[in-house]
């Protein structure tokens, strides 16, 4: 099995940079305790520029990523 690494990046608006850090950090929150299969995720704050955010996620497989984790709301 071969795992996955998936990197998503956000971009807040400029007034909305707490907001938006606390919002991501909830979803990861309910990903890592709703999905045993996913292998962690690390959030990370551009800090050139404060309003980017990257998420770096850690999957066993791309099958998995792309099924259960996918069909979350």
């Amino acid at each position: 099995m071969d795992q996955l690494v998936a990197i998503m990046r956000y971009q807040a608006l400029p007034d909305q940079v707490a907001t938006a850090r606390a919002r991501i950090a909830a979803l990861v929150a309910t990903v890592l305790a709703s999905e045993p299969d996913c292998g962690g995720i690390t959030m990370l704050q551009d800090t050139a520029d404060p309003s980017r955010f990257t998420l770096i996620e850690r999957w066993p497989s791309r099958e998995v990523f792309l099924g259960p984790h996918m069909q979350q709301p």
